[in-house]
């Protein structure tokens, strides 16, 4: 069968308009941090705390070479209490333990001497109540630190202690030398005595950073591990030396930003609402937020599965969804020390919808509407 050019044309014509419309959609960017991300799990025990479930036992894969060698009371574990996941002097995220004592962090990047502190509810002064310290997180790996213990309690003290008063940072510290000294440490006596300190003041429910021998420990026992590191490290540790005391808090009773309203091109959008746009049109996102100014000017950002999308200007956010779907989509705003999340709304992004006519006329011309 012979196909006339009144019939052959309109097909070009479709085909190359169809073509001319796919490159419109545009391609999503890569939003990936460009790595995979690790999980760090453990157990929290503990004395001296409400929230204790079951005590510590050797049917739950512990023992005295391993775990508690220096304690002389009973260690629970820890249900319901918080856990504070912390990278240098940054913190990373928050979770509960269950009510087997376990936690989980998850979505956390590749890096050294991760600090994990546990906090009692029934104490008010902020005071930790065990520590452990994450040694290392590759790139899409897990971490167990297992079961806390003085030991772990001493470890993420000494770290906290090196980032804090000297230029050491989390990837600078070397731990894997005195792990492999327990449970003696004969070759790192003054870590050993901090273990002593702590157990001393842990293990009749004191305050660990209020007691003076345990900073004084503290000082000597961060000074040695330092020196793995830098030989010649002088941290400036004495009889009753407290360190000096960090600087303050930019943060310290910042009060978190407020969303006050979020706009689409002017109009009123509310938490769980479902809205529509259609796909490569520019929308504007206006934010408006209040806050009590204490830090840094507010920064507003818009975000679909925790990846930022559009460009702001100001509180004013502009965004161009290039593919069809449904989305979650939040909105933030920092003000420095606190981000206030708002959302979700569900946004469907429907697709361009075009009408094509095509006309032939008895002449054999062809037009298009």
């Amino acid at each position: 069968m012979k196909l006339s050019f009144r019939t052959i044309l309109p097909i070009i014509l479709i085909s190359a308009l169809l073509i001319l419309l796919t490159g419109c959609f545009g391609v999503t960017p890569d939003e990936s941090p460009g790595y995979t991300p690790g999980t760090i799990t453990g157990i929290i025990a503990a004395p001296c705390c409400s929230t204790s479930a079951g005590a510590v036992s050797e049917p739950q894969g512990v023992s005295p070479e391993y775990w508690c060698y220096y304690c002389q009371e009973t260690w629970n574990l820890q249900d319901g209490i918080e856990v504070v996941l912390t990278y240098g002097e940054d913190e990373v995220a928050t979770t509960t333990t269950n009510d087997k004592g376990e936690f989980t962090f998850t979505n956390v990047d590749p890096g050294k001497n991760y600090v994990i502190t546990a906090y009692c509810p029934d104490f008010e002064d902020n005071r930790p109540l065990v520590k452990d310290v994450a040694l290392e997180l590759i790139e899409g790996g897990s971490f167990d630190t297992k079961v806390t213990d003085l030991v772990s309690t001493s470890l993420g003290l000494v770290v906290d202690f090196l980032v804090t008063y000297t230029e050491l940072t989390p990837e600078d510290i070397v731990l894997d030398d005195v792990i492999a000294n327990k449970p003696n440490f004969y070759g790192f006596p003054r870590f050993k005595k901090i273990i002593v300190e702590v157990q001393r003041v842990l293990e009749v429910c004191g305050n660990v950073d209020a007691d003076e021998a345990v900073q004084d420990a503290l000082c000597w026992a961060a000074e040695e591990v330092g020196r793995i590191v830098i030989p010649d490290l002088e941290i400036g540790c004495g009889p009753g030396y407290t360190p000096p005391p960090p600087p303050p808090n930019p943060c310290a009773g910042n009060v978190a930003p407020v969303i006050n309203s979020v706009l689409l091109d002017g109009i009123p959008v509310l938490v769980g609402e479902t809205v529509h746009v259609v796909v490569g049109t520019p929308y504007l996102v206006t934010v408006n937020a209040s806050d009590d100014g204490k830090k840094d000017p507010l920064t507003y950002s818009a975000t679909i599965d925790g990846n930022p999308v559009g460009s702001v200007v100001s509180n004013l956010i502009t965004v161009t969804p290039l593919v069809a779907g449904t989305f979650e989509v939040f909105v933030n705003v920092n003000d420095g020390c606190t981000t206030t999340a708002w959302g979700p709304v569900t946004v469907v992004v429907d697709p361009i919808i075009y009408t094509l006519t095509v006309n032939i006329v008895g002449n054999g011309s062809v037009t298009l509407t």
